[in-house]
């Protein structure tokens, strides 16, 4: 029993008794048995990121509210915490799940109630952020392996036509110097419909395909449709 536990203000962010039993019970061995991506909301001491490692997880993400409590953790309890991914910023969280996530592989969230208490709404934030990596790699996954042939026939069908289209590779020089509108698909778009003509005589009009049906229905002029999805 025992071991090190740390306080953030009022919140006890570990067991203050016993952190290294509590963790033991936190996380049982079945939850992460599959589990090739775990993410730890909370370094705490280090004491769950100890277990999860004795566990076999090799893929370890931790993200860390208080940077202060990460280095009460590295000065005092650094042993096996480099074996972790570990983030304060939700960026830079953002940017590494979204180059290492899988679809096919079992992506495991802990979430300790100590932290989910003293951090409300970056728990909810982080939660967000895993959920939309996780669709965008569905999407990824589906466009690619399941549309592809989809996508090949299409491109090979459209070759004579896009043959006559000039590329906006080609004539670089007609939007040189211009300002660039983004458009796409939202509720902003409604707001601002009306709005696209004037820019488009000023600038160049980018528009999104699901955009496209709804800025063709002005007098805006688009200067380029770019595809987002493979099924449009």
């Amino acid at each position: 029993m025992g071991g090190m536990s740390v306080r953030l203000g009022p919140h006890a962010l570990e067991d203050d008794f016993d952190p290294e039993g509590a963790a033991e019970s936190f996380i049982q061995a079945e939850q992460v048995a599959d589990a090739k991506n775990v993410i730890l909301f909370g370094m705490g001491m280090g004491h769950r990121v100890r277990r999860l490692i004795n566990l076999g997880v090799r893929r370890l993400v931790v993200f860390e509210p208080a940077e202060e409590v990460l280095r009460l953790a590295r000065e005092h309890a650094s042993d096996g915490l480099d074996q972790a991914d570990v983030f304060t910023d939700i960026n830079l969280l953002a940017r590494h799940l979204s180059q290492h996530t899988d679809t096919e592989k079992n992506n495991v969230m802990l979430v300790p109630p100590a932290y989910r208490r003293a951090f409300p709404g970056l728990h909810d934030q982080v939660l967000t952020v895993m959920n939309e990596v996780v669709g965008t790699a569905q999407l990824h996954k589906n466009s690619v392996s399941i549309r592809s042939r989809l996508m090949i026939e299409s491109v090979l069908q459209n070759l004579p036509l896009l043959a006559e289209i000039p590329g906006a590779t080609r004539s670089p020089d007609a939007v040189k110097g211009k300002p660039a509108f983004i458009v796409s698909a939202g509720p902003s778009l409604d707001r601002n419909l009306e709005l696209l003509e004037r820019a488009s005589q000023k600038g160049a009009l980018f528009v999104v395909n699901t955009a496209a049906p709804a800025v063709m229905q002005t007098n805006a002029h688009i200067d380029a449709i770019m595809g987002i999805e493979s099924l449009d």
